[in-house]
């Protein structure tokens, strides 16, 4: 079985959303084993540390972003925009 995606048919529509409910049934799961096996302190340095991972990537991306903006704005062409 072949799955496309992004799905090309109601079958493949389905399968995904299938796969999709078992992945989150997983990450579910072990939140919860997480919260039965370490204590509150344990998850709190552990939240921290992704949090920080994540706003890192963000602060890159957006930074990255800008400078494509900026660049996709001198290159691009309009010859009737007034404001230039």
């Amino acid at each position: 079985m072949f799955l496309n995606f992004p799905p090309q048919n109601i079958f493949d529509f389905i399968i995904f959303f299938i796969l999709m409910f078992f992945v989150m049934l997983a990450f579910y799961l072990l939140g919860q084993w997480l919260h039965s096996v370490f204590d509150k302190s344990k998850l709190e340095g552990l939240a921290n540390k992704l949090t920080s991972c994540g706003d890192a990537i963000a602060d890159k991306s957006y930074k990255d972003m800008k400078q494509l903006i900026k660049m996709a704005r001198k290159v691009s062409y309009r010859p009737f925009d007034k404001d230039k």
